[in-house]
């Protein structure tokens, strides 16, 4: 048994929901200094390695979360952790503060711009040549 066929536009609108308040619960903490707070707690219970291998995980996991072709309830676990190492991410920039600049401009490029061309992608080479027995108009 599959999941139920939902509509897309409707997935779309709910993802946009939940980023948007998850984003401005990030924003209202980072304001507050909770999030500073948390890294602080976070940090003696972490390898050294940890910093680095998370920065460089991050692109991947936000490739992952922003992929149509995972199914949503597992889409969904990808951008929970995309968001949890973006906030782990400030214990990279103590000691490079490129780094943090680096990931961000990329996750930026990885967001607008691949992942896009990625769906678009797989959106066309799952239609295939036409759709309900009719011909695809050519453009």
């Amino acid at each position: 048994m599959g999941e139920p066929h939902r509509d897309p536009q409707s997935m779309n609108i709910l993802l946009a929901a939940i980023l948007l308040l998850v984003t401005a619960a990030w924003l209202i903490a980072l304001a507050t200094g909770k999030l500073a707070s948390m890294r602080g707690l976070v940090r003696p219970y972490l390898p050294a390695w940890f910093p680095l291998a998370n920065a460089l995980l991050l692109p991947l996991t936000c490739a992952i979360a922003g992929l149509r072709v995972i199914p949503f309830r597992v889409n969904f676990i990808f951008a929970i952790g995309m968001l949890g190492q973006a906030s782990l991410l400030g214990l990279e920039t103590d000691k490079h503060p490129v780094v943090s600049f680096a990931v961000t401009i990329f996750l930026y490029y990885e967001a607008f711009v691949l992942i896009p061309r990625w769906n678009h992608r797989i959106v066309e080479t799952t239609r295939g040549p036409n759709v309900l027995g009719l011909k695809q108009p050519k453009t």
